[in-house]
């Protein structure tokens, strides 16, 4: 009889509990679906507000609007599949122009915003910086101005910064960099940056791109230890640095692309930087170097292009340059070279573009250009050299 009576008892609650625990089952979800309604309402405010601030004069956000519960199909944005939030906001080439507003701080998932070559005027907003998912930020090709908000050194995650070719001022914050573990390449080109290059630069163990080329900046280059240690391209060109090329250079073992030209940089170039064995292109010119060529370079034997125009360099052209197998745009054009022009042409069949003018280089011009298969741009002149060109490509005497 107990049994019995327990047994019934378990059906009456099981009868009571059951029906309970599904309504709160299906409290609990409706909720769920509310809170994610909520969070993507909060990226359509976002947006739209962002698209309040801005003038559209094609017409490419019709899509953007503000009734829908969700913008991930809207022109430009990318929604994580999982839970439908925003993640990249990619607007290039649409003729926007106005303000890049508060509005984009919301969407607090987003992983890129990409707004290149548009029309963009005002500050970069501050509020961008604590966006902690941002991994990539492309601002270049606008009309941007003021300062670089030291806030992004806040940025953990970014990897991809690009604020080239706007009209930003000032000087570039070292707190930019004091949290840059993540950053792999960062542009600030052609702007009107001035000051020094922070030497917070080496906090980013990671970075492999710099370019701040045309701008304003001076002072000597940095070169404390690690500073470039993975860096693969570095372009401080058209600037006005000052200083001489530190041997630190000897630790760019990863570099590619040098670029330092129009600076002004003096003093000799280090036999060290021979050891930059993996270096494609060297570019020194529009310097006040001096010296003569170093013979360590002859050491980079993946050099694709060198180019040492507007300097001092003095002396002869070394043998070496004759025998190399990679050049392929030597420009050693406005020194003080002296000697005979000797380039064994066995050594030079990837040779395209040769530059030896205005220099006081003297003696026979070599007779035998017929193994230069490939070159198309040859300069002597400005020069005392002697006998004629067999040449099948135009020459410069």
């Amino acid at each position: 009889m107990r049994g019995a009576a327990r047994k019934e008892m378990g059906r009456c609650w099981a009868t009571i509990w059951w029906p309970c625990l599904w309504f709160i089952a299906f409290i609990l979800a409706t909720k769920n679906r509310q809170a994610t309604s909520l969070f993507l309402n909060d990226d359509v405010l976002g947006l739209i507000v962002f698209k309040a601030d801005i003038y559209d004069p094609t017409s490419a956000l019709t899509s953007w609007n503000e009734n829908d519960d969700s913008p991930c199909n809207w022109t430009g944005v990318t929604c994580e599949p999982i839970n439908g939030r925003v993640i990249e906001v990619s607007l290039d080439d649409l003729s926007l122009s106005g303000k890049i507003g508060r509005g984009l701080a919301k969407l607090e998932f987003l992983r890129v915003l990409s707004l290149a070559r548009n029309n963009f005027s005002g500050s970069i907003d501050v509020d961008i910086a604590e966006l902690k998912q941002l991994k990539t930020l492309n601002l270049a090709s606008n009309a941007l101005s003021g300062r670089i908000p030291y806030a992004f050194g806040n940025a953990t995650s970014l990897k991809f910064v690009d604020l080239s070719e706007n009209v930003l001022s000032g000087v570039i914050p070292a707190e930019l960099f004091f949290n840059c573990g993540n950053l792999r390449y960062i542009s600030l080109a052609r702007n009107l940056l001035e000051g020094s290059l922070p030497s917070s630069l080496g906090l980013c163990p990671g970075l492999a791109g710099l370019n701040v080329s045309l701008n304003l900046l001076s002072g000597p280059i940095p070169d404390e230890g690690g500073l470039y240690f993975g860096l693969r391209t570095l372009d401080i060109s058209n600037n006005i640095f000052s200083g001489s090329i530190s041997p630190a250079f000897a630790s760019f073992r990863k570099l590619v692309d040098l670029r330092m030209q129009n600076n002004r940089l003096s003093g000799v170039i280090p036999e060290e930087l021979g050891s930059c064995t993996n270096l494609a292109t060297l570019d020194l010119s529009g310097n006040s170097l001096s010296g003569g060529i170093p013979v360590a370079l002859q050491n980079l034997q993946s050099l694709l292009v060198l180019n040492l125009q507007d300097n001092f360099f003095m002396g002869p052209i070394p043998l070496w340059i004759g025998s190399h197998a990679t050049l392929e745009i030597l420009n050693l054009s406005r020194n003080l070279l002296t000697g005979p022009l000797l380039l064994p042409i066995s050594g030079h069949r990837a040779l395209r573009v040769l530059d030896v003018s205005n220099n006081r280089l003297a003696g026979q011009i070599p007779g035998n250009f017929s193994d230069f298969i490939h070159l198309s741009s040859f300069d002597i002149s400005g020069n005392k050299f002697s006998g004629d060109c067999q040449c099948l490509f135009p020459v410069a005497f």
